[in-house]
Order: C-alpha cells, then structure tokens, then sequence
C-alpha cells in the first residue's frame, strides 16, 4: 500500500494502527551517571571526568548526580573534579530537564 493510501485509511477503535501511522515512542532520559560515562569522548574537563569515572569500579552505574557526588567524596575527589561535576551537573540539567 502506497505512504499516501495508508493515510488515509481508518482506524478502529481497538485496533493497531499500521506502524507508518503508529506514534514514535519516546525514549526515557537517559540517568545522570550513564550521561557521564557517554561523554568519554569530549575534550575539556566533562570529558576528563567521564574517563576517570569510567576506570572506577565502583562508580554507580545508573545513578543520580546526588549518588555521583557522594560517590566522589567516598573517593575522596579534588576540588577540580568536584567543580567538574558541577559543570556537568549544569549541562545534563539543560538538556534533559
């Protein structure tokens, strides 16, 4: 059936829609910590951060920014990766809130 004729044609109530008609389904945001370890691949310091939690065994997978931050303190981060997080805090929340 051509895109056109799909269109155009009907649909019941309690019936599937043909998939070219049928809504995309939007995907759930992404968790902060599986955001981070995404950014590997950046320059600058949201990169340099990504890395290193990369290495860490027992970062938190799937975590909140609350949970990365106390993770970072049990680490016993710098200032500078801590200031890091901040920056990437800021940037997750632009795109994802």
């Amino acid at each position: 059936m051509p895109p056109a004729a799909a269109q155009r044609m009907p649909v019941r109530a309690g019936s599937t829609p043909p998939p070219e008609m049928a809504a995309p389904i939007a995907q759930p945001n992404p968790s902060f910590a599986d955001w981070l370890i995404a950014q590997g691949k950046r320059t600058g310091s949201i990169g340099e951060l990504a890395k290193a939690v990369r290495h860490d065994r027992l970062f938190p997978r799937s975590a909140t920014v609350d949970v990365v931050r106390r993770r970072f303190s049990e680490a016993g981060a710098d200032g500078d990766a801590f200031a890091a997080l901040e920056d990437a805090e800021r940037e997750f929340d632009r795109l994802w809130s």
